[in-house]
This record gives structure tokens, sequence and C-alpha cells, in this order.
């Protein structure tokens, strides 16, 4: 035989392999495929359970609560209870010190900025 029968028997045979490496890469696929939709099928299937268990739980908590808020007197918001109004009492003087401090930094630096244009155009 010469050389070119044998590289053609070789390549022959690889092909032979490669063809059947690609048929059980093809049935490897396919079951993998139907394992997928098997395992979606199972996973649909427990979010809808769930889904309908969060959904009963939700509903009773929603009838408690609704039981809850029908028992608590109304209050008017000034007193409501004690810690509210401390807050309320604590809050109003920071916040309108806060504001305060602001409006002096923007005039201070609405002061910087009048006195360097004034300096500039007499200049």
């Amino acid at each position: 035989m010469s050389t070119l029968e044998l590289v053609v028997e070789k390549n022959t045979q690889m092909v032979e392999r490669l063809d059947r490496s690609m048929n059980s890469l093809t049935h490897g696929m396919a079951d993998l495929r139907v394992q997928m939709s098997k395992g979606f099928a199972d996973v649909r299937f427990e979010m809808m359970r769930d889904q309908a268990e969060l959904r009963r739980e939700m509903t009773a908590n929603y009838g408690k609560l609704q039981c809850q808020i029908s028992s608590v007197p109304a209050r008017s918001y000034r007193g409501a209870s004690t810690g509210s109004v401390n807050l309320q009492n604590n809050f109003d003087p920071i916040f309108f010190g806060l504001v305060a401090l602001h409006f002096i930094i923007a005039f201070t630096l609405f002061g910087f900025m009048a006195r360097d244009v004034i300096d500039f155009y007499l200049k």
C-alpha cells in the first residue's frame, strides 16, 4: 500500500469516529433537553405551589392587620404618643437651625461675590 492509501484509511477512520462522537453528542443533547424540560416543569409547579401558599398567608395576615387597625382608636397627630411629641419638639429647632445656617452661608457667599464684583469693576 502506498502512503496516500494509508493516509486516506486513517482519515476515514477518524471521520467515522467523529461521526460516532457527533451521534452520541446529539443523543446526549436530546436527553439533556428532555431533562431540562422536566426540571423546568417541576420548578414551575413548585413556584405555583409556593405562590399559592404565600397568597394564603398574606390574606390571613391582611385580615389580622385590618382587625388590629380597626381596634386602635383614632388619635390626633400632636397627641398620638409621647414619643412622637418629643420627636416633634426636638426636630423643629434642629431643622430651623439648619435652614438658618444655610441662609447665613448663602448670604455670606453672595456678599463675597458682590465685593469681588465691585472691586473688579472699580479698579
